[in-house]
């Protein structure tokens, strides 16, 4: 299994290829790790542009909104799978 923490710098084209791990890698357990500032224009869980940041179209698997901070996991769809499996189990 693989854990990605990027850098993700100022939301730049050339810190993408780190969500192209995602599927690049599907079918290998994975996560990718991403935080957001939020957007002082907004409210609630819309000021969190993760989609502005990763260039991906999905919501992430995991997201913990903290006031002017969000933290966020992205899975491989093979990573999902494993996940699952455990979950199912409790």
């Amino acid at each position: 299994m693989w854990l990605c923490d990027p850098f993700w710098g100022r939301l730049k084209d050339a810190d993408r290829p780190w969500a192209e791990l995602l599927e690049d890698l599907a079918d290998v357990p994975g996560i990718v790790f991403v935080f957001a500032a939020g957007d002082s224009t907004q409210r609630g869980p819309d000021k969190f542009h993760y989609d502005k940041i990763t260039g991906l179209r999905r919501t992430p698997d995991v997201r913990v909104d903290s006031g002017i901070r969000s933290y966020a996991l992205y899975f491989t769809e093979c990573a999902r799978k494993v996940l699952s499996r455990y979950s199912a189990q409790e």
